[in-house]
């Protein structure tokens, strides 16, 4: 692609969460700040003989995988692995070697904990440098690095009780609030017609596009005709914004 400087495909890659495998099963990668942890799913994979061998077959074409993982991401300190149940310990043991194969040649010292009967292993592997997630990317701003938001409904209810105690100090015909464009688009298409009944008041939803996700704000109040300046100046200055109305306006 036109652009992208040389291992920029690389660099991708190596901060995918998930990592398919050539058999179809994949990886899931996951970190947190005491440890990384690491899923393996069958995912397509359906094998060629019975379940115990495709368990088996997607668990050692993992921890080959995984190896490698640690080694290009730069991961270190301690890794637990969540493998494919397994039921026999012959199974277990073999699993056991092969991470001990695939660790053996890695520069910086790796210890692989025994496979638990539901399939954990648990690894520490020393850390000599930076992960490259860590050097590449920050923590979300949307989120602040919890990796999570609160749901569209969750956000609209405390709207809802904001407007409402706006509604309660004054006496405006008509309020005029700014959100996140798909947190504006929600509360339209689910609550705003309750909300005017309720409320006895004209609400009008400006969709900003640069708010963050959980982000509002009562751009203007008072009459409609107040109300409904204020909104042409704002369309004017701003081609993107979108106003929600309800039907009787």
């Amino acid at each position: 692609m036109r652009g992208r400087t040389p291992g920029a495909k690389e660099i991708d890659a190596a901060l995918e969460r998930k990592v398919w495998l050539e058999s179809g099963a994949y990886l899931i990668i996951d970190h947190t700040e005491a440890l990384t942890v690491i899923d393996v799913n069958t995912g397509k994979f359906i094998g060629k003989t019975d379940l115990r061998h495709t368990v088996l077959e997607t668990n050692l074409e993992a921890a080959s995988e995984i190896a490698r993982q640690l080694r290009l991401r730069a991961i270190g300190g301690i890794v637990v692995i969540d493998f494919i149940d397994m039921d026999f310990e012959e199974d277990r043991s073999r699993l056991l070697r092969r991470l001990e194969d695939v660790f053996q040649p890695d520069r910086y010292r790796a210890r692989v904990f025994g496979v638990s009967q539901l399939g954990l292993v648990e690894i520490t592997r020393k850390r000599a440098r930076p992960d490259i997630r860590s050097m590449l990317t920050r923590s979300c701003p949307a989120c602040g690095g919890g990796g999570w938001v609160f749901r569209e409904d969750t956000i609209a209810m405390t709207i809802k009780r904001f407007l409402r105690k706006v509604s309660f100090a004054n006496r405006a015909e008509a309020l005029l609030l700014e959100a996140n464009p798909s947190v504006a688009e929600y509360i339209f298409e689910t609550y705003l017609t309750l909300w005017e009944a309720e409320l006895g008041r004209k609400i009008y939803i400006a969709a900003a596009p640069d708010f963050a996700w959980s982000k509002f704000r009562l751009e203007a109040q008072g009459g409609v005709d107040q109300v409904e300046r204020r909104i042409e100046q704002m369309e004017k200055r701003e081609a993107r914004i979108i106003v929600y109305r309800t039907a009787s306006s």
